[in-house]
This record gives structure tokens, sequence and C-alpha cells, in this order.
């Protein structure tokens, strides 16, 4: 069953990068770049790594109108840089041909002072955004194709999204910093799947139970346990990314 997540998403390029207005204290950005391929994420309804993309119908002038989006600095929101409130206030966000951009003045604040002149001196690199999906199954499609190696991908295109929460600048945009509460809500899930999996293999571990389809068995059992395995390895990933 589907149900409502919090999604983090990261781009980085020389195209993309936030940048300073020069004699100004103006920072710019792509939040959101079309088309482009993300790194392997978690596609938490297939419960396996995809590889995202978000489609340009994804965001309109219609979400940003109805939308509460902060910019921070890696997602806290403890650390604020501007808000727009349904389409005004202190940060800009207009879509183009290439994405959503991002734009708002640093406020004269340590946390603005702190993004202006990281900026200024390319140390902070790459732009992040924030997501809802309220169905997320109904907001997607996915395709499959082979890799360099001839290797099974699935592409996770996304059509729609139902809100967008903030827009932040991030120092390591290949592994963006959760908040909180985000990082909480996914660790949660990986703890549910984990016992689920590991609750699942005991029950069709070889020798409980019926043995007349025994090669059912034993496929439902290693894959159980393929499934525990894999959710402890994304475990170790977030809590490697944020200590």
């Amino acid at each position: 069953m589907s149900k409502t997540r919090k999604l983090i998403r990261a781009f980085e390029g020389e195209n993309y990068q936030p940048r300073a207005v020069e004699g100004t204290r103006r920072i710019e950005g792509y939040a959101i770049v079309f088309n482009q391929r993300s790194v392997l994420v978690t596609d938490w309804n297939l419960w396996k790594r995809v590889i995202e993309i978000i489609s340009p119908t994804a965001i309109s002038d219609d979400l940003l109108k109805r939308s509460d989006v902060i910019a921070t600095v890696e997602h806290d929101a403890r650390r604020l840089l501007a808000r727009s409130l349904n389409g005004k206030g202190t940060l800009t966000l207009t879509i183009d041909s290439v994405g959503l951009k991002y734009a708002f003045d640093c406020p004269d604040t340590a946390d603005g002072n702190f993004v202006y002149e990281h900026v200024k001196r390319g140390n902070i690199t790459g732009s992040s955004f924030m997501y809802v999906n309220i169905d997320d199954e109904c907001n997607v499609t996915y395709t499959k194709e082979k890799d360099e190696n001839g290797k099974e991908q699935i592409i996770r295109t996304v059509n729609t999204i139902d809100k967008l929460l903030d827009v932040a600048v991030v120092m390591r945009p290949a592994y963006p910093a959760s908040s909180v509460e985000a990082r909480a809500d996914e660790m949660k899930e990986l703890e549910a799947a984990i016992k689920r999996a590991l609750g699942e293999a005991d029950e069709d571990e070889p020798g409980n139970g019926d043995e007349d389809d025994d090669e059912t068995v034993q496929e439902r059992y290693w894959r159980s346990r393929q499934l525990a395995n894999d959710a402890l390895r994304e475990a170790l990933e977030i809590e490697m990314r944020h200590n």
C-alpha cells in the first residue's frame, strides 16, 4: 500500500549549482533539473534501488502558487534563508525549460552570511529539494533498461509532485542531508521492513510446515533474507550519511 512520504533529491553540475550574483547578496540555482538522472535512490513502493527522473509535468505554476516553500541550508528548517508562501515572499521560484529555478537575497544572519561566502568561494556546489506525494504509486511510472554491464535497471519517472516543501543549498549533493523528521520516517520504514522480511524468512524457512512445494519455499526464504539484508545495508548507509 502506498503511503505519504517525504523525499529528498539533489542535483550538482556546473550549469546548475548555486551562484552568487556579482555585486549583490543574491543566490540563484536550480532545485530541480528536468529529465536529469539521479544517483541510485530507494523506491519505497518497490523496495528497490532505482534511478529517478523528474518530468517537466511534475511541477506547475499552480503548485507553486498554493505551496509554502522554504529555502534552507541542508534541509534544516532552523537554518532558514527565504520563504515563498502561495507564490509570494523572499524566495522566488520560476519554471523554465531547464527546471525549477530559485533565487533569494541572503539575509543578514549567521546562516545567510555563511551561504553567501561559501557559494562565492565555490564550496557549496549543489542544490536539493524535498517533496511529498500523497499517493506516490499514482504519481510515478516505471520502465526498465540495461546498464553498460547488461544489468537490468529500473527508471522511476515522477510525473506529478503533490507538495513542494523546501529547496536547499547543499555541500554534498550526492548524499543530501535530510531533516531530522524525514530521517526518522526513513529509519522507521527500514526497521519495519527488516522485521517484516526476517519474519517472513522464519516462516518460510525450509523444514517449517508443508514440504510439498519445497522449491517455492526455498525461493521465498532466500528472497525474504535478501530483502532483510538490503534493508540493513540501506540503514547503515543512512547512518553513515548523517554521522
